[in-house]
């Protein structure tokens, strides 16, 4: 290495014979003090900044320390911390809502899903032909004859529905008479072998419909919209039933629709109470066993 002898400039090309800062010839230098303190001097010209003066000499400006560039992070942390408060809070509050939500719609729904335990299947409505009469008092009789082998559901009696049949009735109020949680309604149009049923189930303690659907069938299927009507029924209810329970929804007192007509239509004459009325009931009893031998209800009217 050489140095300036003029102003100790130190140059590590060995191949330079002048000062680039002066002109001054170099001369050689090998002293250790000399490279510690030039060693010295290029480290504080990386750390500090520096400048040119008008002589093309450079030099170092106001000193600097590496602890000032440190000091912005108080600000930061400040700023972070504000925001990580703030998204808690913001956290916090919807799990508030979210759970007040929740509880609202799970009260709600547990209203909604009081269990009913009763029922009352009125006369289903129908046109001005006894014939189709006869037929809707028999789907209605059935229907309650299938609900009622249910444990868990009370169904009112026959006789006690009837009084309502023919009469322009408010299910909600029937159904807070009776002291029962729901109401069947239904109206049945027969034309010829077609058959029409409209069924409406009541929620008496607020009056909105639990089901409701139209069957569109011949008049040989009557026997099957009964037992899906029960088997409906039982659903929406939401009751529980027992394999024996399942079969009693399912099994019908005959399969023959004659025998059934005739049944209904003895039954029919039965209610009146004279003595022809229950002669004429006996004749009807009588020839529904003859089209059916193992038609039990038949035979006990």
């Amino acid at each position: 290495m050489k140095r300036c002898p003029a102003c100790n400039r130190v140059e590590p090309d060995d191949t330079l014979a002048f000062c680039r800062a002066d002109g001054t010839p170099l001369v050689s230098d090998s002293s250790t003090a000399n490279t510690n303190a030039r060693r010295s001097s290029e480290s504080e010209t990386s750390i500090l900044p520096h400048t040119t003066n008008a002589g093309g000499v450079s030099g170092s400006t106001n000193a600097t320390t590496a602890l000032d560039a440190h000091r912005p992070l108080a600000p930061t942390r400040k700023l972070a911390s504000s925001r990580y408060r703030r998204a808690i809070v913001l956290v916090v509050a919807g799990l508030a809502v979210v759970s007040l939500a929740l509880s609202l719609y799970f009260s709600r729904t547990r209203d909604n899903n009081t269990t009913i335990d009763s029922i009352a299947v009125l006369p289903f409505n129908t046109s001005a032909d006894p014939n189709a009469e006869f037929l809707s008092d028999g789907i209605t009789e059935s229907i309650i004859n299938s609900l009622s082998q249910l444990s868990q559901l009370k169904v009112m009696a026959r006789s006690t529905v009837f009084q309502y049949k023919g009469r322009e009735v408010d299910p909600r109020k029937i159904g807070h008479d009776l002291g029962v949680g729901a109401v069947l309604m239904g109206r049945l149009i027969q034309q010829g072998d077609n058959l029409t049923i409209r069924t409406e189930l009541v929620n008496v303690s607020d009056g909105t419909e639990l089901w409701g659907h139209q069957y569109n069938r011949k008049l040989a299927d009557v026997f099957a919209v009964q037992e899906e009507i029960a088997k409906e029924i039982s659903e929406k209810l939401r009751l529980t039933l027992t394999g024996t329970e399942r079969q009693q929804l399912a099994k019908r007192p005959t399969e023959n629709l004659k025998a059934f007509q005739y049944y209904m239509q003895g039954r029919s004459y039965a209610q009146r109470s004279t003595r022809e009325d229950l002669l004429t009931a006996i004749r009807y009893h009588q020839r529904a066993i003859e089209e059916d031998r193992n038609y039990a209800l038949a035979y006990s009217g």
